[in-house]
């Protein structure tokens, strides 16, 4: 059973594809450089804007449980 109380999780999905490689990002024009930084900013000021409680990974506690592995206070 998984029981979860005024914390919030953060679920990542892969999304398929390749790594950025700096050669592309330093031939890049300055228009689509700017929209990288920009939407990166974006979503790190979303994140930057969540309130946890503890930072950790959630992982497979048993069969049917989860738990914070070492949760830190934030």
């Amino acid at each position: 059973m998984i029981i979860f109380i005024s914390l919030t999780c953060i679920i990542v999905d892969y999304i398929d594809g390749k790594p950025l490689d700096r050669r592309v990002l330093y031939e890049a024009s300055e228009e689509a450089t700017a929209t990288l930084f920009t939407q990166l900013g974006d979503a790190l000021a979303q994140l930057r804007a969540q309130e946890f409680d503890y930072g950790g990974a959630l992982v497979k506690n048993g069969a049917t449980d989860f738990a914070i592995s070492a949760p830190q206070d934030v």
